[in-house]
C-alpha cells in the first residue's frame, strides 16, 4: 500500500515538474508574440498532459527549428529549458510520502533504511532494470561501449530520451556598496550534451546570452561546474565538449571541471597516508588544471591573464579547507568535500567579478542525480538558515527528490560519503562561513550576500 502511494506521488511530482517546464516555455511564446503553431501546440500539449514523450517531442522539434538558424525567440525557448522552470516544489512533492527526517544525518541512516523498504536504493538491481528499461538503455548509451555500438542511431540524450529535465533550484541575491545587485540562479539538470557534442539548445542558450537580446531572461553569463570524470572514456569526451564550448564563447559560458571520481577524493589512493599528503598531492593535481590535458582530473577554462588570480583562489580554498578539516574525526573525507564545495564557490565568485544583473550557475555531473545531487544538497545544507528540521527537509528534497524525479530511485550511497562525513563532523554554520570567505576572496569582496536563499 505504501509503495503504491509512493509511486503515485512520484508520478504526480513528475507531472508537476513537466508542467513547470511547459509554463516557462509558454511564457516565452507569449512574451515574444510569436505564432509558431507547431511549437506552441507542442508546449500546450505538454502542459495539458505532462509526459516524457511530450517533452521529447518538444525538444526534437526545437532542435529541428534550431538547425535552420537561431533567433531571439528560439534562444529564449532554449534558455527556458535550462532555467525557466522552478523545480523545488516538484522535488518536495517527490519525497512527500517518504519518511521525513528530523535531522540531516537521518537521511544517511534510519530514515534512508525506512525509505528503502518501498523505494529502490540503487539502479543496479535486476528488478529495477526490468521495471525501467528506458533508464537502463539511457545509462548504457552513456558508456563508451554503448556509444560506439549504437551512438550513431541512439546517442546519449538524457533530456529528450530519458525525460531528465533541467530547471532552477534556488536563487541567491547579492549587492555592493554602489547599490548594484547580482542574482545567482542555481540550476540543476543533466549534461547539456547529446552524444559527445553540445546539445543544440545549449548552444542556442549560450548564443542568447551572448546577444543580450533576451526578452524573458536577463542573464549575462552561465557559470558551469562539471563533475563528470574527465579521464573516463565517454565522460571525458563530454567534458571536452563542454570545455571547448567555454573556450569559444567569449567568457559567456564559463566552465570548471572538478573531480569527484579521482582515487584521492574517494580515499582509495594508498600512497597518501596523512592529511598533509592529500593537501600536497591535491595542489599538484589542481595546478595541472590551469593548462589541462586528457590526464588532468581538473580543468579550468581560463581567459588570458586570469591564471595567476585564479591560482591564488585555489590556494585559498585548499588552505582554508585544510584548517577546517584537520581537527575533525574524518579529516581526509571532510577535507576533500570542503575543497569541492570551495572550488565551486570560488569559481562562481571569480566569474562574477565586475558583473551586475543575473547569472546562471549549474553544478552537474552526467545526469545530476548522484554526484551532482550530493554537491547541490550539500550547498542547500550549508546555505540554509531556518533551523535543523527545515534544513533537513530541504536537503531531502534535493538529495532524494532529484534522483527520484529523474530515475525513480534514491541516491547511490557511495556518492554521499563525503557529504555524510561533512554533516557528521562540521556545523553547517561553520561551512557557511567558509564558503562566504571563499566567495569574498574570489570576487574581491565586491558582492555581499543579501538575505537567505530563495527556493521559490
Amino acid at each position: 500500500m505504501v509503495a503504491r502511494e509512493t509511486l503515485k506521488n512520484l508520478t504526480e511530482a513528475k507531472h508537476l515538474e513537466q508542467q513547470a517546464v511547459a509554463a516557462a516555455l509558454l511564457r516565452v511564446v507569449v512574451e515574444h508574440h510569436v505564432c509558431d503553431e507547431r511549437l506552441s501546440e507542442c508546449i500546450r500539449r505538454l502542459q495539458a498532459a505532462p509526459h516524457l514523450y511530450h517533452i521529447s517531442s518538444l525538444l526534437h522539434l526545437l532542435r529541428s527549428s534550431l538547425s535552420s538558424g537561431g533567433s531571439p525567440f528560439l534562444n529564449d525557448l532554449s534558455l527556458a529549458i535550462f532555467d525557466g522552470a522552478p523545480l523545488f516544489e516538484a522535488l518536495h512533492k517527490a519525497v512527500d510520502s517518504l519518511p521525513q527526517p528530523m535531522t540531516t544525518l537521518d537521511l544517511f541512516e534510519g530514515t534512508r533504511r525506512a525509505a528503502e523498504a518501498y523505494i529502490d536504493g540503487t539502479g543496479a538491481s535486476l528488478w529495477y532494470c526490468l521495471r525501467h528499461p528506458r533508464f537502463l538503455w539511457s545509462a548504457a548509451m552513456s558508456t563508451s561501449v554503448g556509444g560506439r555500438l549504437f551512438g550513431s542511431l541512439s546517442p546519449f540524450d538524457p533530456k529528450a530520451f530519458a525525460g531528465n529535465s533541467s530547471g532552477r533550484l534556488f536563487k541567491e541575491k547579492f549587492c555592493n556598496r554602489h547599490g548594484d545587485f547580482l542574482e545567482l540562479d542555481w540550476t540543476v539538470g543533466p549534461t547539456p550534451t547529446v552524444g559527445d557534442r553540445m546539445a543544440p539548445e545549449a548552444m542556442a542558450a549560450i548564443a542568447g546570452l551572448r546577444s543580450s537580446k533576451s526578452i524573458c531572461f536577463p542573464h549575462t553569463r552561465w557559470i558551469y561546474v562539471n563533475l563528470q570524470n574527465r579521464r573516463g572514456m565517454s565522460e571525458g569526451r563530454r567534458s571536452q565538449a563542454l570545455f571547448d564550448a567555454s573556450q569559444t564563447s567569449s567568457g559567456i559560458f564559463r566552465l570548471a571541471s572538478v573531480s569527484v571520481d579521482a582515487p584521492f577524493y574517494r580515499g582509495s589512493d594508498r600512497r597518501l597516508m596523512t592529511l598533509r599528503d592529500h593537501q600536497s598531492h591535491l595542489l599538484g593535481e589542481l595546478k595541472k588544471g590551469l593548462t589541462p590535458s586528457r590526464s588532468s582530473w581538473y580543468a579550468f577554462a581560463l581567459m588570458e591573464g586570469e591564471h595567476g588570480a585564479w591560482w591564488r583562489c585555489v590556494e585559498e580554498v585548499v588552505e582554508k579547507a585544510f584548517f577546517l578539516s584537520e581537527m575533525t574525526d574524518h579529516p581526509i573525507a571532510v577535507f576533500h568535500e570542503l575543497v569541492v564545495l570551495g572550488l565551486v564557490r570560488a569559481w562562481q565568485g571569480f566569474c562574477c567579478r565586475s558583473l551586475t544583473g543575473s547569472v546562471m550557475s549549474t553544478v552537474a555531473c552526467k545526469e545530476c542525480v548522484d554526484r551532482g545531487g550530493s554537491v547541490n544538497a550539500a550547498y542547500v545544507w550549508a546555505l540554509g538558515d531556518d533551523g535543523e528540521k527545515h534544513r533537513a527537509c530541504a536537503v531531502q528534497a534535493v538529495l532524494w527528490g532529484r534522483p527520484l524525479l529523474a530515475r525513480q530511485r534514491l541516491i547511490e550511497r557511495s556518492r554521499t560519503r563525503g557529504f555524510e562525513a561533512l554533516v557528521r563532523c562540521c556545523m553547517p554554520t561553520a561551512v557557511h562561513q567558509y564558503l562566504e570567505e571563499i566567495w569574498n576572496a574570489a570576487c574581491l569582496n565586491q558582492w555581499q550576500k543579501r538575505g537567505p536563499v530563495d527556493f521559490s
